[in-house]
């Protein structure tokens, strides 16, 4: 008969992000579980906008204005938007589920977000002054704190054009379980890696998994083909279900926090 080995139990993060990558959805919680006291101040969320709201032609909008006519615009956008009228500050926040960079006409770059909060999706924009502010923190599956300007255009949903934007951290949660996850090193903390660099594939998937845990602790890595050592540009925070993660690819003998 064959043995299976006694794994320990997935670290919760690392268990979300798993089952959303197989089945499209979160089954066992949702990463923003631990951070319902930050999520208690926001003043939006994606159950603000209407589930049947059109965004391709505007034909709901235009009925619903068309109904109450004497009523003025901003009064019905107010009715319709939980109170909220075009150009109102708010603050929200989610998982970004999607991230589409785009190169403007004059050589600019701006990013279109997706963001994935409790109660559905929404999309928050970032011109180019404000994308090049935070694109070095934007990543996939980032827990995100935004503040900006609720924003109405005909023909589309509402959106939320981003003024500042800050990811969540563990110092921030409130669920006790998540914040053990910090492993407690002293200072300096390092993540020191070793493997060959040359192995394109391998090297991908390390960077990858960095960039999902940006931070202010050093990555050193060891190049095995070459025997010298590298300080990578990029900076982690590290956390158990960073480690984990890092096991999958490569040996634990390869992995050590410095």
């Amino acid at each position: 008969d064959n043995e299976y080995p006694n794994l320990n139990e997935y670290v919760s993060n690392v268990k979300l992000q798993y089952e959303k990558e197989i089945s499209g959805t979160y089954l066992s919680g949702h990463p923003l579980d631990n951070f319902m006291d930050v999520i208690n101040t926001f003043t939006f969320n994606s159950s603000y906008i209407p589930s049947d709201e059109q965004d391709d032609d505007g034909i709901d909008q235009q009925e619903n204005v068309t109904a109450n006519f004497d009523l003025g615009i901003e009064e019905v956008e107010e009715d319709k938007y939980n109170g909220l009228k075009n150009g109102d500050i708010v603050t929200c926040g989610g998982v970004i589920s999607d991230i589409s960079v785009i190169t403007t006409k004059t050589g600019s770059r701006m990013a279109f977000l997706t963001i994935e909060d409790l109660t559905g999706t929404f999309e928050a924009t970032l011109f180019s002054k404000t994308y090049d502010q935070y694109k070095e923190i934007l990543a996939k599956d980032s827990l995100v704190a935004i503040k900006g300007k609720f924003t109405i255009r005909e023909g589309f949903k509402p959106s939320i054009t981003v003024n500042t934007l800050e990811l969540l951290t563990n110092e921030q949660a409130d669920n006790s379980e998540a914040k053990e996850e910090v492993v407690e090193v002293e200072k300096p903390r390092k993540l020191c890696l070793k493997y060959n660099i040359n192995d394109g594939i391998l090297h991908d998937a390390v960077k990858k998994i960095l960039s999902s845990y940006n931070g202010s602790d050093e990555v050193y890595i060891k190049d095995t083909g070459t025997d010298k050592a590298y300080k990578l540009s990029c900076m982690v925070t590290i956390r158990e279900s960073l480690l984990f993660e890092l096991e999958t690819i490569l040996d634990k003998s390869c992995i050590a926090v410095c």
